[in-house]
């Protein structure tokens, strides 16, 4: 709903400030003047959305770090892993922290995904169906437009394909916890 909203808002604003940049060409006062004072309103409201989705995506992330960490310190307890941690020379220090601290880092970058998921979509969808209302007479060169995006979106997939990017995030998450993890061990040990 607030994707929709936020839609609606930005094609709202482009329209206004086009209203108000003819009105100051066309060097009419009165007109510029309500014009400014509309589009401020509609900045306004996009604030105000805006903080909104900010709002929602953070409730989203504490409810699913909330869960997330629940579920993966019951399963450490009940695995007794932390007897394997206490008796192994290289144990994590602080298994409860660093649980914590990784499901943070993690579900950060999920919300963020998720969103974008839903959004990508929604806002496509939301621009053919504008192309298609204005250009109801030459419709015809809408499944083009929208063939010419699914192939450019195809070509970056295979030449920066999702998986690559996925090992090399990977990659640098593992060294960071290696990093972290020396880190620790230092402080503790110095």
């Amino acid at each position: 709903m607030i994707i929709v909203l936020q839609m609606g808002l930005r094609t709202l604003g482009q329209n206004m400030s086009r209203r108000m940049v003819a009105t100051m060409y066309l060097r009419n006062r009165a007109e510029f003047a309500v014009a400014l004072a509309r589009q401020m309103a509609v900045s306004f409201a996009s604030c105000c959305v805006q903080a909104c989705s900010f709002w929602c995506r953070r409730k989203l992330d504490i409810a699913w770090q909330k869960r997330l960490t629940t579920e993966l310190h019951k399963s450490y307890f009940e695995g007794s892993f932390f007897y394997r941690q206490a008796n192994m020379p290289s144990g994590i220090p602080d298994p409860g922290q660093r649980i914590v601290r990784d499901v943070e880092m993690l579900l950060h970058q999920l919300t963020r995904f998720c969103v974008d998921c839903v959004q990508g979509p929604l806002e496509m969808l939301y621009s053919v169906a504008r192309l298609v209302w204005y250009m109801s007479d030459r419709s015809y060169y809408v499944p083009i437009i929208v063939l010419y995006s699914w192939l450019m979106l195809q070509f970056r997939n295979h030449f920066a394909p999702a998986l690559r990017r996925g090992l090399l995030m990977a990659k640098s998450s593992k060294l960071s916890g290696a990093y972290r993890d020396a880190h620790t061990r230092l402080i503790q040990n110095a």
